[in-house]
Formats: C-alpha cells, structure tokens, sequence
C-alpha cells in the first residue's frame, strides 16, 4: 500500500534542503486530534472563522480486532469557533460501514477535543504556549490526554516540545504523549513541509503538501500529509499514515478578513464592497444630491418607489411620503439568507429616490418586527464611500418596540401594495436523520424530501403543512434493524395554523395548533421578550398535545435566556425545564455565527448528560424567485446535530427522545426575528451587509 525507501533518510532531509525560506510556517492537522505535526500537537490553534475537514488512513488495519485495538482510520472536523480556540471532533475506525447490528469490526468512537493558544499573553519576539485536551469525560475514553505545548517559529522552521499526561487506554499507545514530547517543522517551499516528530512512543517522519496560497478560490487551501516513517514501540504503530485536509472560512470567504485573531469586524463584509463599486461609475454624493432635489418635485416618488421594490419581489409594501419625510413599509422573502439583504436593497432604492428623512418598517407576515431610521443624503453618502476604511456615519437608528403604535400614527398613501397573504410557498429541503460514531457504524442514515407548504393568511396568521417522502436509507435503518422505528416514512407529519401577535414593551407571542412530529395534536405558545439593543432575550414555550396512537401527552414547558456577544458574533443561551417526552433538565448552548453559518455546542442534562454540535445554514439561492400565486424555494435554516453521552463509563446510549423541544420550523426566532438576529446589537455590528447588498442586487 505505502513505498517505504525514503523513510529513513527523510529526517536527514531537513538539514539538506536548499531552498528559499518561507515566511510563514503552515498548519494542518495531526493524525488524531488536534492541528499539529505528525503525532503530536505544536502551539498554534486553527484561525478564528475556519473549519477544517480531514481524512487519514494508517497502514496495516488488523480487522480481525476491535475497532479501539491498533491501527485506524480518522475523520477529523477542527473549528476555529473562539479567537485562539481549536474545538475538534474525531471519529476513529477501521471499516465505515459493515454488516448490520452491532459489530466490533464497524464499530467507531467519537470524541470531541479542545486546544487553547496563550500566545497572546506572550510577547510576540518569545514563542508561542498551548494547553489541549482530547477525549475527556465520554462513554469509552479511547484517545485520552492532556497536554502543554511551546512553539517557536524562525526562518522557516517551527519547533515544538511540550508535557503530556497520556492514559493506558489510549488508542495510539500507552506512553502517547506521556510526558515529554516534541518536534520540528521545515517550511521548505510554499508547497512544502519537512515534518519530523517525537511522540512518546517513538519518532515519526514524513512531508506535508500544500496547495499554493491563491489556487484556490474564497481562502480555500488543500493539504497532503505523508508519515513515511516511524519506530513506534506501540504495536501496529511503526507504520505509516497518510492524510488529506480542507481548510475554508465557516462564512463563505475570507476576501474582507472579517473574523480576525480576536474580533469581527464590523466594518469589513465576507463580499467585498469595494469589488462589488469597481464595476460600476458613481457620481459623487454632492452631484447625487443637488439631481435629486431637483427632481423630487418632479416625481411621484411614493409610486416610483412601490414599482422597483415590486420589481426586486418584495410585498405588503405602503409609502407615504409627508413634505420631505418618507415612510416605508415592505415584507422580504426573497433575500432568505438574511433579512439584512432585503433591508440593504429597500434602503439603497429608497435612497436613489428620495432626499429627505425615512423611516423603513420591515415585516414579517405583516407584523412590524425593525424600523429603521435616516436621512437619504447621509446615506447614499454611506453606500458610495470607498477605500479600505469606508465611511462609518451611515446615520441609521434601529429600533424593535412598540412598531405597531409607531405605523398606526402614519397616514398610509399607498397600503398593502402587493398583497402577500394566501400565495402559497413550497418550501424545498433534505430532511436527514443520521447517527454517527455508534457501535452501529461511523454512520447510518435516512433521507427524505421535505415538502412544507407555507401559506399566509391574514396579519399573523400563517398556515404550515410539511409532507415527507423517503428516499434512501443505510442498511441499519431498514426494517428490523436497529434503527427501522427512527426512518423516514411517506406522510404529513406536521399541520398546524400559527397566530402570531406583537405585543407593547418588544413582547412577541405565537400560538399554534395541530399536528406536530408525526402523532401529536394539541395546541402550542412560544413567547418572547428582547432588550431595546437586543443582546438580552428571555423566551418560553408552552404546549399540551397528545398522541394519536398511543396513551401519552406532551406537556413540554421550557424557558430560556439568551445573550448576544456582538463583538464576535457569539450568543451564549441557557434553558431549561420539561422536555417533549417528560424528562426535566437544562441545556446550555454557545452559538457562533459566521455570515449565515451557525456553529453551536450544547450540553444538555436530563435524565443523561450529552454533549453535541450542529451546523444551520440556509439551503436556497441568496435571492429567490418573486413570489407570484407559487413560489418554490429552498429552507433558510437547515441543521445538522450530533451529539455524544457525557460523564458516563458504562455506555454510550444516544437517547434521542431526550432534551426534545418542540423544534417548529415555523418559530419565532427563525420568521420573526431573521434566526434571531433581528436587533440592534446585531444590526451594527453586520452593517456592511446592507451596503454589500445593495451593491450586488440593486445598483
């Protein structure tokens, strides 16, 4: 499988190697774990904003032993969620999928590591410090460990020592990273790195190959690892391995370096502006001003404006235009990524017809959840700066309490133009049942097309439909397995009609009745309360429902507090109360937004502990089609969860049923408050998102 010729001669390679030396020393992930050499970790984290998505093969699987016994395949997902934070989830195996049911040989373990950089403590001229940990507190710790590592960089070498306390259940060997340990890194050429390692049980060598900074698009960079060789005392350890890895930015792009070391920036976009003006001439703000106040006069601008956000797909749509004071009114669901873009296009409109004052009411089934509020010229001023360092006076004020009042006052010329209610939106979306690292497999799944029919239908009032239809599924959920029960089957699993209410002091409420998760009926209440900036909000869900089949109620009664880190984007939740089906607990959740990707990790104690991660993205075009009597689109927040049993050396049962919430899809954090992230915390923060937008749909 694996030429070994080189090997021995490759740690002498690292003193013969002539070449330019590169600035900058590359990372990549270490066979199990953690960013590092071969086998053992240096002191530098994956970058804030990235993932990391690894595969690696070692030589000589014996598969006649248990799957946590010798040589292994890895599957590794690295995070940079937190400045200076490396989150790492591992699954371990020998063979992906085999015969049904339980079997050592397709069995796999799942854990989850962690890794700190103190670097920056440390002036920048010294070296840098980490402090890690793999695989504590699971079901069956196979990959154990903490760790202390320094690292210094200079002339394209990095060279690493640290302390480990290892565990005589560790999969990589008894004396793995069991005290002292160490290694050196060679930057050789841009594409290449010399790696040799020491890792308690041995020395390893081999090359790593990356590709080229700019060969890949959005920050992109692939990365081969090669261990060639090794002299492991660990039996089946003296081998080889090799190792593919993709890096990307979690939002999409690095092109505005908008996560940095320890920060978003606000004034910086994942599109970049300025490429977006560079196709396009502009006249400066003062001509721009002294045309359109010579031609307000001459305009209807109340009926100018309605046609060019019709034209954009927007609906519900009132102006009314009072001397040199503008009020707007317009429901988006066309920019269903973030309502910012939608917001970013009716301002960026707005501001081409008008020069006055504005105030701009966003809806969502025609309840008023922003308003926004400015001066044209002030504006336009905004989205026409240039340069590395944009104009920060945009002049907006946000707002998301007491709106109702706020409208009623306005002498509407122009109301409801456009009229969304009963058009009917199918909603298309994978619906994906899936278990990974269990003594079933590396994973099992069941896939299904969901088909959710949304249809509003007068203020508030909304009616939600889903069907399911299966399409394929892995041999551990078919019938009679061990996961037939939890598979995909044809059917309507959820009808319900929702009502929802604004309510004074920034309160939201939404009542919903019918059939929920396949049996059962019965009627439901979420509410919510938001701070004025948005970083605080208290919420609750209430409900009384019972099966269609079978003599059992849910009586879930869950309430929540959330608060909003708007420096990094970062909402940090704790909840709790009676689950779905009956169990009493807590959960606690770091969420971590990167443009429209979420990453969250919980940990959840009820009747068991677990700890778990999910990714939500949204899964349809950032501009949908304009909605007529039908529009067909894909799901603005689709999710993905994992999660394993914590504190607990006996087994690792993944009981679903527990921690169970009511998970609508129609909720309010998700049609309301734009995956709740609908204030004015979050506005300013993200506020290049408006100008992008406008630049990239609407000039």
């Amino acid at each position: 499988m694996f030429k070994s010729k080189l090997a021995y001669a490759l740690p002498l390679s690292f003193f013969c190697v002539s070449a330019s030396l590169a600035d900058d020393v590359k990372s990549a992930f270490a066979q199990t774990g953690f960013s590092g050499l071969l086998r053992t970790p240096h002191a530098q984290v994956l970058t804030y904003g990235d993932i990391s998505f690894n595969y690696h093969i070692e030589q000589r699987i014996d598969h006649s032993t248990s799957y946590h016994d010798g040589s292994h395949k890895t599957l590794l997902l690295g995070l940079g969620i937190f400045p200076y934070t490396e989150f790492t989830v591992q699954n371990t195996f020998k063979r992906f999928n085999g015969e049904t049911g339980w079997n050592e040989e397709h069995s796999s373990d799942l854990s989850f590591s962690a890794k700190y950089d103190f670097g920056h403590f440390i002036p920048e001229e010294w070296f840098s410090l980490a402090l890690g940990f793999q695989d504590y507190g699971g079901a069956a710790t196979h990959h154990k460990n903490a760790y202390a590592v320094a690292s210094k960089s200079l002339f394209g070498f990095r060279v690493s020592a640290g302390w480990g306390q290892g565990s005589d259940r560790n999969q990589m060997g008894i004396d793995y990273l069991d005290g002292p340990f160490g290694g050196i890194e060679y930057q050789a050429f841009d594409w290449l790195q010399l790696v040799s390692d020491y890792d308690g049980t041995g020395v390893n060598a081999g090359v790593k190959l990356f590709t080229p900074n700019d060969l890949l698009p959005y920050g992109w960079q692939a990365n081969l690892t090669w261990q060639a060789y090794s002299n492991s005392d660990t039996a089946n350890r003296d081998n080889q391995w090799v190792g593919l890895g993709l890096r990307m930015p979690l939002s999409g792009s690095n092109k505005a370096e908008r996560y940095s070391d320890n920060t978003v920036q606000a004034w910086a976009d994942e599109r970049s502006v300025a490429e977006l003006q560079a196709n396009h001439k502009t006249s400066t703000s003062k001509e721009q001003s002294q045309q359109w106040q010579g031609d307000v006069s001459n305009r209807d601008v109340a009926a100018l404006l309605s046609a060019e956000l019709v034209e954009q797909g927007f609906e519900n749509i009132s102006v009314a235009l009072e001397g040199d004071s503008l009020n707007l009114a317009f429901e988006n669901n066309v920019f269903n990524w973030n309502e910012l873009d939608g917001l970013g296009v009716a301002l960026g409109i707005l501001s081409k017809l008008h020069n006055g004052r504005f105030d701009v009411y966003l809806l969502n089934n025609k309840i008023p959840v922003l308003r926004a509020s400015g001066h044209a010229e002030t504006y336009r001023a905004f989205l026409n700066s240039k340069g590395k360092h944009p104009s920060k006076e945009h002049g907006l004020t946000f707002s998301t309490a007491n709106l109702a009042n706020a409208m009623s006052t306005v002498a509407w010329q122009h109301p409801q133009y456009n009229n969304g209610a009963y058009r009917a939106r199918l909603i298309l979306a994978p619906s994906f049942y899936s278990t990974v690292g269990t003594e079933m497999g590396v994973m099992d799944y069941s896939l299904a097309l969901s088909t959710n029919l949304q249809m509003q239908l007068w203020q508030g009032g909304v009616l939600d439909v889903r069907h399911l239809l299966p399409l394929m599924h892995s041999d551990d959920y078919a019938d009679g397995e061990y996961f037939a029960n939890s598979r995909h089957k044809s059917e309507i699993d959820r009808a319900l009609v929702h009502q929802a209410f604004g309510l004074p002091s920034n309160v939201l409420t939404q009542f919903s009745a019918g059939l929920v998760r396949r049996h059962f009926v019965g009627a439901m209440n979420e509410t919510r309360w938001q701070s004025a900036k948005g970083n605080h909000r208290f919420s609750a869900e209430f409900g009384y429902l019972d099966h269609n089949e079978k003599n059992l109620t849910a009586t879930p009664m869950l309430i929540n507090y959330r608060y909003y880190v708007e420096k990094l984007d970062w909402a940090l939740e704790a909840g709790g109360g009676e689950y779905w089906y009956g169990d009493k607990g807590f959960t606690l959740a770091s969420k971590h937004w990167f443009g429209d990707t979420s990453v969250t990790i919980k940990y959840q104690d009820t009747d068991e502990k677990f700890a778990g991660l999910s990714f939500s993205v949204p899964i349809t075009l950032t501009k949908d089609m304009n909605p007529s009597y039908v529009q067909v689109r894909g799901i603005d927040e689709w999710s993905l969860s994992y999660r394993t049993m914590v504190g607990n050396d006996a087994c690792n049962c993944l009981n679903g049923s527990m921690a169970t919430t009511t998970g609508l899809q129609h909720n309010l954090a998700r049609v309301y408050d734009n995956r709740d992230r609908l204030s004015d915390a979050y506005l300013r923060t993200n506020i290049m998102r408006l100008k992008a937008a406008y630049w990239l749909y609407a000039h």
